[in-house]
């Protein structure tokens, strides 16, 4: 009986490192390195694997500090690779044939600087920092090229291992459910109504960006794929401001309206008032026949 069960055993062992081996064999291997006009390695920069008809996403990574990728895949059939980062213009390889255990090096992509002229306009600006931490990785954004003439959905797509497709959802190194939150508060909107919001909003409102890859308990299990939280510049400036409004409304009767607000900032803090006025005047004629 003990020897039954050891030989039974030791088959199950064997038939399990052959099915790892088998379905290693049937991995792929996308490789490459991205680079600038120069020459220079660029870190950190987005790398995703879509499909060449429906364009869906297969797989995502970044660059390492030395601006080399590597992709491990199972899918095979026609493909392309996109390349992204903060300040660059985009790269779209040609698509190819991928088939199951092959090894293909794409060599060294290069990327151009985005340039904006303006007339009569010198825009000096740093490229974006990326400070990597033990817990999440911080895109600066504040005073860079990214924060002049794009949206934040723009930026957000272009932070490292972070991929919008072109409905606006969000991926997070090749994974689905990520939270947005600003300023640490979870926006609470559906994708299609995020991705809506962070367009209409200017990327010089983001002072810069979190992304965190493995979220701690603190946050929504439904984050399990990352957490981005977009941390929103400060109103430093001091003043006064306010409106008025003067209206009236007739249809057989005057209803005039009347109003104003005032708001005042100093330092930290805001106060604000208002005082209105509305008659409600109504004229009304009411028959019946029975």
């Amino acid at each position: 009986m003990k020897l039954s069960t050891a030989i039974f055993a030791t088959t199950s062992l064997f038939l399990s490192l052959l099915n790892h081996l088998a379905a290693q064999s049937a991995l792929s291997t996308i490789q490459g390195s991205v680079i600038d006009e120069s020459g220079i390695s660029l870190p950190y920069a987005n790398i995703v694997l879509l499909e060449d008809e429906s364009g869906d996403l297969i797989s995502g990574s970044m660059t390492d500090e030395e601006g080399l990728f590597s992709l491990q895949i199972s899918a095979h059939g026609k493909v392309f690779l996109k390349v992204s980062t903060i300040g660059y213009h985009s790269h779209q390889s040609e698509p190819f044939i991928l088939n199951p255990g092959i090894k293909k090096d794409l060599g060294p992509l290069t990327l151009s600087r985005e340039i904006t002229d303006l007339e009569a306009i010198t825009v000096n600006a740093a490229k974006p920092s990326v400070l990597i931490q033990a817990d999440k990785t911080i895109v600066s954004i504040e005073g860079t090229v990214m924060a002049e003439g794009n949206n934040a959905l723009d930026v957000v797509g272009r932070s490292p291992g972070v991929y919008v497709d072109g409905d606006g959802n969000i991926n997070l190194n090749g994974r689905s459910g990520v939270i947005v939150l600003l300023d640490e508060r979870p926006t609470y909107m559906s994708a299609e109504d995020l991705a809506n919001f962070l367009r209409a909003m200017p990327a010089d409102n983001i002072k810069s960006i979190e992304i965190i890859n493995n979220p701690p308990a603190k946050y929504d299990a439904e984050g399990a794929a990352g957490v981005i939280n977009l941390v929103l510049k400060r109103n430093n400036f001091n003043g006064n401001n306010g409106n008025i409004h003067i209206g009236n409304q007739y249809n057989g009767l005057h209803a005039p309206s009347t109003g104003g607000t005032i708001n005042v900032k100093r330092g930290k803090w805001t106060s604000n008032a208002s005082l209105n006025y509305n008659e409600w005047a109504r004229f009304l004629d009411l028959d019946i026949l029975r």
